[in-house]
């Protein structure tokens, strides 16, 4: 059916939004056909065009070392410690496959704690939570800094701001060490949620504190927690502030159906004519379920 003289309809909407995209990352991709361009990648990575250019991702699929069965708080942390180490190990893996054109490696969830199981919100706040600034969050920065990327993953928090409880954040850390980017997990049926405290959540942050997106030099970035991929309503957030790429810390049992995540997903990206970067655990270790 027509749309009457002077107003347009939601198929004409939409053509005009990807025409304005394919513009925008005109200059992006003429660059990456010319024999000046990324060469192809050898493993693992995925070339993202944006309009601030093209590069590679990777989505690092690696395995978590629980801190569940760890009864001090010292353990834990040496065991977090361990963890990163690793984790620079096989990032440093990766880029040498894929190229110094890598800039950008997304973590699984929960990559240094896997979750809370039996534990309270005391225990877990003692044991797993990160602060802000902390030792922990040093740790990732320098090895952003050392591998010249931007870093991101998805970690249990606290803030000063909110003492007593934590929350699940994604977060993104530039190649200088700088973290650009933290977004609390709105919708968490285990572990508080920046909903539970949504008044002074706001007054601390703003609605853009709730949907933060960080404006870099390989695009704007977002992040989407796990499940929340599944929530056309969190990614369209995002997108009307700007977001180009969907950066998705995830775990998940593999399954070679189409599985509601993937879905959401695909789904995500079509809808809102956006890149998505979701990285899965390889396993989780050190936990009393048989994960594998």
């Amino acid at each position: 059916m027509n749309s009457p003289p002077g107003k347009i309809n939601r198929r004409q909407t939409l053509a005009a939004f990807a025409g304005a995209s394919v513009a925008a990352l005109s200059p992006a991709r003429a660059a990456d056909r010319s024999p000046e361009g990324l060469a192809p990648p050898r493993i693992g990575a995925s070339q993202v065009a944006t309009a601030s250019g093209a590069y590679y991702a990777c989505a690092l699929q690696v395995r978590v070392d629980a801190v569940n069965r760890d009864t001090s708080t010292e353990s834990a942390r040496a065991r977090m410690r361990a963890s990163i180490a690793r984790i620079e190990q096989q990032l440093r893996g990766a880029k040498s496959w894929i190229g110094a054109d890598l800039k950008l490696v997304v973590l699984p969830e929960y990559i240094l704690t896997s979750f809370p199981s039996r534990e309270s919100i005391p225990e877990w706040l003692d044991k797993a939570v990160l602060t802000i600034d902390g030792p922990e969050y040093t740790a990732l920065a320098a090895l952003a800094q050392r591998n010249a990327v931007f870093l991101a993953g998805s970690s249990y928090e606290a803030d000063p701001k909110f003492p007593g409880i934590f929350f699940q954040c994604a977060w993104v850390i530039d190649p200088t060490g700088k973290t650009v980017l933290r977004y609390r997990r709105l919708i968490s049926t285990f572990v508080p949620s920046p909903v539970d405290v949504w008044d002074a959540y706001l007054d601390a942050y703003g609605i853009d504190g709730v949907f933060p997106v960080a404006r870099t030099d390989i695009g704007n970035l977002a992040a989407i927690a796990s499940e929340e991929i599944l929530y056309p309503e969190i990614a369209r957030c995002h997108a009307v502030r700007g977001a180009e790429l969907f950066l998705h810390s995830s775990s998940e049992a593999y399954t070679a159906t189409m599985t509601p995540k993937r879905i959401g997903r695909l789904a995500r990206a079509v809808e809102n004519l956006t890149w998505v970067v979701s990285a899965n655990t390889a396993g989780i270790d050190n936990i009393d379920i048989s994960i594998d």
